[in-house]
């Protein structure tokens, strides 16, 4: 019954589509007296000329930029019809996602993902969100307002010479709107069939003549997706945040940013639980409950166009609850920079930083040792933006040194060149080490897993004092052509060399003291990756533009052990269609296609099929105000599986069609 109701909505919702293409008058008549050309061509230019921040940690245009950058921009967000960062993130090439489930995704840049996916570097306005209990990004606690972000700079290959260890394979930096930009009430509510309930409130207001303000609140409610080999998967989510934001020009040189937000999470979840005395595993249906608060100062001090400060600190505490452990964190961070030219020729960045990590840990089936652990990470980096011929050759050198609890110093060198060989033509490579230091389960646990061998239905992990940081060499080339004024393509090619990858291995066998075979984590994987990315823009009208992702990736990883290796898909499309049917009428398409890979469920190797999606948004604009959409997702089949390696804990789910409607209301 149900699945007559999805194919009828989506069926009126593309007849309703198709009348209004049919129906709506011809644009040429709306046109105003500049040339078609020269709106196509100011479009493109304008994409193109977008400031980013992240890759050379100053304001410069992403078409200068002498790395594979991407820029997600709030109307991007917009008109895709997303309800989360991680379903933002597909934009990207480059970048692979996968949703585990209604509360959970696993992504990456240029592979090795998973859910607790460690070579992605990944940032709020400057605030790391990476999780030092198991390197990675606990993705469903990262649920900023979308409408207060700004844009989201993507940045693929190494980016550690800048953002420190852990920035491997790539960079994310979200960053927010300004308060000055959010003044006035924002409302949207909204709700649909997996989608079930969500509300957005934001409010600013201009508190004195320099200074701006904003507080928001959002929550929301997501039903459960169906188990891959049936019944419910009981992952439904429920979430609420809350937050604000100050921003002051002190001066004409002096500006200072106050923000922080809290949060309160329930995740429905499934969890295999391993037990000793005796060895067994046992099913648990206990909610993962989540909290945390942060509060970020920054303050800006402007010289020149080419001289500025700038010192930043922030707090971050993180609680998890969940079945087989309560973990918290605590991190202190502060970092200083200073940008400076010298004699025309040398731009030179350089800073420090330090970092304090609290944790504690609460396992059912395990322990650290000890309990809790106290972190201090230090850093320098220093790079150099040399001219070496004026407005059109340039090579930058840079490298960071950090101090770490488990590996100690870690240096982290890159070398950039960009050749601006005609407005419309602009060349770069780069050559980039980066290393991923060890977290603390790799170091000093002993944790308990449920194995997929009959006989040993619990494993025991044991960390490894030894362990050495994960190494890649970066090897990239890029390519930026506006072949004519209303087209756009931006290429990258990339080799990539893998040292010291975790491995594991037997290094006990059961015995009287310990029932359970005992895992040694080492560092005996080595391998490479290779791949070609594409983002190409085309205006094909000014009421028509079509935006197309394309990635290529293989890999090539070597075990000792023959540890089971999942794969990533080798080829990702996305193809982005904004049509504006009518002046307060439009229609945004996205198609987006993902091959098949081979995964893995209880040690049997699986083929993911590929699959193809599609999400299809109207909007409406009633009035200045106010506007209504309505958004289907996943409409080409009724459901399809995007991850299977890890998910004994939960079971594979499904990933469901669904609909909503949205009704955003500013003033």
């Amino acid at each position: 019954m149900l699945n007559r109701i999805f194919h009828t909505i989506i069926v009126c919702f593309f007849v309703v589509s198709g009348l209004i293409l049919l129906s709506m008058p011809g644009h040429a008549d709306n046109q105003t007296s500049a040339s078609s050309e020269e709106i196509l061509a100011l479009d493109i230019e304008q994409l193109l000329n977008v400031e980013v921040t992240s890759v050379g940690k100053k304001e410069q245009t992403l078409s200068d930029s002498a790395a594979a950058v991407f820029v997600i921009s709030q109307e991007d967000i917009r008109q895709s019809g997303v309800t989360s960062i991680p379903e933002a993130l597909r934009m990207a090439p480059g970048i692979e996602v996968a949703r585990i489930d209604a509360n959970k995704w696993a992504i990456t840049s240029r592979g090795f993902n998973g859910r607790f996916a460690n070579k992605l570097l990944v940032m709020i306005d400057g605030r790391t969100v990476y999780t030092p209990a198991f390197s990675g990004v606990y993705w469903d606690v990262q649920d900023t307002l979308l409408e207060d972000i700004e844009r989201i700079e993507v940045i693929r290959g190494p980016g550690a010479t800048l953002w420190g260890a852990n920035a491997v394979n790539g960079v994310i930096n979200i960053i927010t709107k300004n308060a000055i930009d959010t003044q006035g009430t924002l409302i949207s509510i909204g709700g649909g069939t997996h989608e079930r309930a969500f509300s957005h409130l934001r409010y600013g207001t201009r508190l004195n003549t320099d200074t701006y303000g904003k507080v928001y609140l959002k929550g929301r409610k997501r039903e459960n997706f169906a188990q891959w080999q049936g019944g419910n998967a009981d992952d439904d989510w429920t979430a609420f945040q809350s937050g604000g934001r100050l921003d002051s020009q002190l001066s004409n040189q002096d500006h200072m940013t106050l923000q922080g937000d809290f949060y309160r999470n329930k995740n429905s979840e499934t969890t295999k639980l391993p037990y000793l005395n005796p060895v067994r595993i046992e099913r648990s249906d206990q909610s993962t409950r989540t909290s945390g608060a942060n509060l970020l100062g920054r303050w800006q001090h402007t010289q020149s166009l080419t001289s500025s400060y700038s010192l930043q600190a922030y707090y971050d505490y993180a609680r998890r609850d969940e079945a087989f452990a309560d973990i918290s964190h605590t991190t202190l961070d502060l970092e200083f920079q200073h940008r400076f030219a010298l004699q025309d020729i040398h731009d030179i960045v350089w800073g420090a930083g330090y970092r304090y990590i609290r944790a504690d840990f609460d396992l059912l089936s395990g322990s650290y040792i000890p309990d809790n652990n106290n972190e201090h990470l230090y850093n320098v980096f220093i790079q150099d933006e040399m001219t070496l011929l004026p407005n059109q050759l340039w090579l930058t050198l840079g490298s960071k040194v950090e101090h770490n609890e488990y590996t100690e110093w870690e240096i982290q060198p890159s070398a950039r060149i960009f050749w601006n060989i005609h407005p419309r033509h602009k060349l770069w490579s780069a050559i980039s080490r980066a290393n991923r230091i060890p977290s603390r389960y790799e170091y000093d646990s002993s944790l308990l897993f449920p194995s997929s061998d009959p006989d040993f239905p619990v494993i025991n992990l044991q960390g490894n004092k030894d362990i050495k940081s994960e190494q890649v060499t970066s090897y990239e080339i890029g390519y930026r052509v506006i072949p004519t004024s209303f087209w756009s393509v931006d290429m990258t090619i990339y080799y990539s060399e893998y040292e010291n990858l975790l491995d594991f291995s037997v290094t006990g066998l059961p015995s009287l003291t310990n029932p359970v075979p005992v895992l040694g984590i080492n560092n005996d994987q080595s391998g490479y990756n290779s791949g070609f990315e594409l983002a190409s823009r085309w205006q094909m009208h000014n009421w028509w533009d079509w935006d197309l992702a394309y990635n290529y990736y293989n890999q090539s990883i070597k075990s000792i052990n023959d540890e089971q290796i999942p794969d990533s898909p080798h080829q990702n499309i996305s193809l982005r269609s904004n049509i504006q049917l009518k002046e307060n009428l439009k229609l945004n398409l996205w198609l987006k296609f993902t091959d098949k890979f081979n995964d893995y469920l209880k040690g049997q190797k699986i083929t993911i099929d590929s699959y193809t999606t599609l999400d299809t948004r109207v909007a409406w604009q009633v009035n200045k105000s106010l506007e209504f959409s309505l958004v289907g997702q996943n409409l080409l089949d009724s459901e399809h599986l995007e991850y299977l390696h890890g998910s004994s804990k939960s079971g594979a789910v499904e990933i469901e069609r669904g609909v909503y409607f949205k009704l955003l209301w500013q003033y």
